[in-house]
This record gives structure tokens, C-alpha cells and sequence, in this order.
């Protein structure tokens, strides 16, 4: 066990864990995800609403159609803008309400699944590990060691800029 509350590193014993944990952790668990399923099933029913619209189908047809052939491009374009966003936002689940709207048009315009959820999740977990100013992960060091969430931002764009090449 470590702790950082004093601004230094401090090893303590091992905590044990035992049955009754499982369980309490197993609650806990249920607790703290329940938000985010339920979020994720409600922007399910949402996008399966609007699918059965004519408008949506008209919509994302004629984006498709302008996508067509251009598909290498659009991939880098929205894979840049989910990574750009998932590395300033707190939440990150907000950006999943635009996956399934993007994925429509990537499989209306003719690309695989894989590219598909690629250019969606992969660009939000290369936007979170590169993160620049989120405070999910920038908020841990200034938390932990008393620095400024735009300290060494020049530093944090370059690591993004790297980790969104190498993606």
C-alpha cells in the first residue's frame, strides 16, 4: 500500500483482503458503474429511435454518400477529434453518445467494423492516455504533487502528438 497525502511516498503494510470484501467490493462496483450503464443503454435506445426516423436515414445516407471514397481521411479527421476531446474532457463518456452516429456513417459509407471502432473507442483511449488537461489524469498530479494542471503542457501536447502518430 502507498499513499501520497503527505506530498511524499509512503509505504504502509499490505492490506488482506478477505470474503467479506468480495462482496462489499462487488456492491461498490454496482454502485459506482450504474451511472455509466445506464447511460450507455439510454444513448442504445436513443440511436435505435432515431434509426427508425426517415430523417436520420436520410441524413446519414447523403453524409455517406459525401464520405465515399474519402474514407482514409474521414477516419483520421474524427479519430483526431475524439483523441483531441478525450484528452481536455473530464468525462469521457460523453463522447460515446457520438459513436454510435459515427460508426452509422462509417458502415453506411462502406468501411469495416474494426476501422470503425478504431477511428471511435481507440482514438478515446489514445486521447485519455495522452491526456493534456483532463482532470481524470492531469488532476492526479496536481493533486498528488502540487503542480498546475498547465504546467509542462508543452511537454503533454508533444506526448499526444506521439501517441496519435504511433496510433
Amino acid at each position: 500500500r502507498s499513499d501520497f497525502s503527505t506530498g511524499e511516498l509512503v509505504k504502509g503494510e499490505i492490506t488482506r483482503i478477505g470474503l467479506f470484501d468480495f462482496g462489499t467490493y462487488g456492491l461498490l462496483g454496482m454502485y459506482y458503474f450504474t451511472v455509466l450503464v445506464m447511460f450507455i443503454i439510454i444513448v442504445g435506445v436513443f440511436y435505435q429511435f432515431l434509426s427508425k426516423l426517415g430523417a436520420y436515414q436520410k441524413l446519414t445516407d447523403s453524409l455517406a454518400r459525401k464520405i465515399k471514397g474519402k474514407e482514409i481521411i474521414f477516419s483520421l479527421i474524427v479519430s483526431f477529434i475524439f483523441a483531441a476531446l478525450a484528452s481536455i474532457v473530464s468525462e469521457y463518456i460523453v463522447l460515446v453518445a457520438f459513436v454510435p452516429f459515427i460508426v452509422t456513417l462509417c458502415s453506411k459509407a462502406g468501411m469495416d467494423k474494426i476501422s470503425s471502432f478504431v477511428a471511435t473507442f481507440g482514438a478515446i483511449l489514445v486521447g485519455i492516455l495522452g491526456s493534456t488537461i483532463s482532470t481524470k489524469v492531469v488532476g492526479m498530479n496536481v493533486n498528488y504533487f502540487g503542480l498546475k494542471y498547465t504546467d509542462f503542457l508543452l511537454e503533454k501536447i508533444l506526448f499526444f502528438v506521439v501517441i496519435f502518430i504511433a496510433y
